[in-house]
């Protein structure tokens, strides 16, 4: 599981980095890059809730990929 949240975070943080070029070619791409680091942004949120609950916290969480993408 892992390696596969670090392949799509590649992927991802390569469509950001051409992502004026990306905008003009297929803008519905970069919508989807942001959809998908939104959505991993609130599982971020929803699993350190969980960790105040059960003292648990997922390998690899939080991924704080919204901090990257800023970067």
């Amino acid at each position: 599981v892992q390696s596969l949240s670090d392949e799509l975070a590649k992927q991802l943080w390569m469509v950001l980095q051409r992502s004026m070029g990306t905008v003009r070619r297929d803008p519905t791409m970069l919508v989807s890059v942001v959809r998908i680091i939104e959505r991993e942004e609130k599982i971020d949120r929803r699993m350190l809730d969980r960790k105040k609950q059960t003292s648990f916290i997922p390998p690899g969480r939080p991924k704080q990929w919204k901090e990257t993408m800023f970067q």
